[in-house]
């Protein structure tokens, strides 16, 4: 999949679309600026993916980054953001971890008069709806299609009575990819949503709530479990494992790390949906540029999700995985700052659209 010299090509839909190696001189030398990223709990594969496209970004465009980590707790990602903004960065990259937090987080920034972006999760459903003046973007992806993508990667797998594990409430992204996964069961009637659980995100919590499901629902009763991210998926198979019910239950789960590749290689996971770690490398682009004089074409672009099963699984895994996911050149592509026909939105757009082909 990966061109000579770096060099991404795809057509989308009729529309070529190239992220070319050339780098456009632009109108003025790059301001030399001082970021800040505040993410969630290093222990997630997804966040370590997250930070290191981060690192890349901020090489490639010459900028210096700090990198924060908040505890996986609202509390702790307020009191991070507020550590952050007195260091008085030139702008802040965040991931909040719920809308609570993100209100309180945008809320900070407008205070401070310090530029703001999310990745990954929102303040607001949409950036139209946010009233002030330092949120300057969200870098997120298709969260309703997620959800539905997901529930109907059981339906494609057979299952009809499902349980679920996702996130505690109040987190917008996760409230609308459960939205989209409704949507699934709302088109197929023989569908059925035996129980939800809602909880603080971890492999150990997530093993221990389909142990639950697995005491009540007895064989025959389950065959689905929708888990939000990679951890709750691992977890919830390695309960199914252990019960011995791998084979009468499928998970669907989304993010994208080696453990997942392996166990989609060996047949203990069908699927996943991932890639949507690359959102810190892109908010930081669409910060870096609005730093530089370049306000973001699209304050709200969204990165489609890639669909890995056993067919791609191996060459996703050595484009994405296993080696820096964009060369300097490619990065400084993506960035107005560099190359005046840049489109953040449309590079996240094209590069779902080459791996869901």
């Amino acid at each position: 999949m990966r061109k000579s010299k770096g060099i991404l090509l795809a057509a989308v839909c009729t529309t070529a679309y190239v992220i070319a190696s050339t780098v456009f001189a632009g109108s003025a030398e790059p301001k030399k600026v001082a970021v800040s990223s505040l993410v969630q709990p290093l222990v997630n594969p997804w966040v370590a993916n997250n930070v290191n496209f981060q690192k890349l970004v901020a090489k490639a465009l010459k900028f210096e980054l700090l990198v924060v980590s908040d505890k996986g707790t609202e509390d702790s990602n307020i009191a991070a953001m507020h550590g952050l903004i007195a260091q008085r960065p030139d702008g802040i990259l965040f991931d909040p971890i719920t809308r609570a937090a993100g209100e309180a987080d945008a809320k900070a920034l407008e205070e401070a008069e310090i530029p703001g972006v999310t990745e990954d999760r929102l303040v607001v459903p949409n950036i139209k709806d946010y009233k002030g003046k330092f949120l300057v973007a969200q870098v997120t992806q298709s969260n309703e299609q997620w959800g539905y993508d997901m529930m109907m990667t059981l339906v494609g797998q057979g299952a009809k009575n499902i349980v679920a594990i996702m996130d505690g409430p109040g987190v917008t992204t996760v409230e609308e990819a459960w939205k989209g996964a409704l949507r699934a069961v709302a088109e197929h009637p023989g569908l059925k949503v035996l129980q939800v659980s809602r909880q603080s995100k971890s492999r150990e919590n997530a093993m221990a709530t389909m142990e639950r499901y697995l005491a009540r629902f007895a064989p025959g009763e389950v065959d689905g479990c929708w888990c939000i991210g990679s951890t709750v998926g691992l977890g919830a198979l390695q309960a199914i494992k252990q019960a011995g019910r791998q084979n009468e239950i499928k998970v669907s789960t989304a993010d994208d790390d080696e453990s997942v590749i392996a166990a989609i290689k060996d047949g203990s996971l069908s699927s996943t949906l991932g890639g949507h770690w690359m959102n810190g490398g892109f908010g930081l682009i669409v910060l870096y540029d609005y730093l530089n004089g370049h306000p973001p074409l699209l304050p709200q672009p969204q990165f489609n999700l890639v669909p890995i099963n056993k067919t791609n699984a191996d060459a996703y895994a050595k484009r994405f995985l296993n080696s820096e996911p964009f060369s300097a050149d490619e990065i400084r592509a993506m960035s107005m700052t560099y190359n005046p026909n840049a489109n953040i939105a449309e590079t996240m757009k094209t590069i779902g659209a080459i791996w869901n082909k």
